[in-house]
């Protein structure tokens, strides 16, 4: 766990297939620190966006946003985003 703008934020790294992924877990609220990114997702619901030789997905769960960042294709780490919605406690 660390912070960002003074909020935690859960970090993991992993893999989808070979790729190494990282997956950032915040606070909702933490939305707030980035306005653009808070203002497209709110629009669309699920937000892509290249950085350069990466991709990022973003999504809302909960109480939470959830940041997938790797060099795989978007559906792809939309996948594991939405996999973290999937839990049966999900509300």
């Amino acid at each position: 766990v660390s912070e960002i703008e003074g909020r935690p934020v859960a970090y993991l790294n992993g893999t989808v297939g070979d790729v190494p992924v990282s997956i950032l877990v915040l606070p909702r609220d933490s939305l707030t620190a980035f306005p653009t990114q808070r203002d497209a997702l709110r629009q669309r619901g699920v937000m892509h966006s290249p950085a350069g030789p990466y991709a990022m997905v973003l999504r809302e769960f909960d109480r939470n946003a959830i940041v997938v960042v790797g060099r795989a294709d978007p559906p792809i780490l939309e996948r594991v985003v939405n996999a973290y919605g999937s839990y049966p406690d999900h509300n």
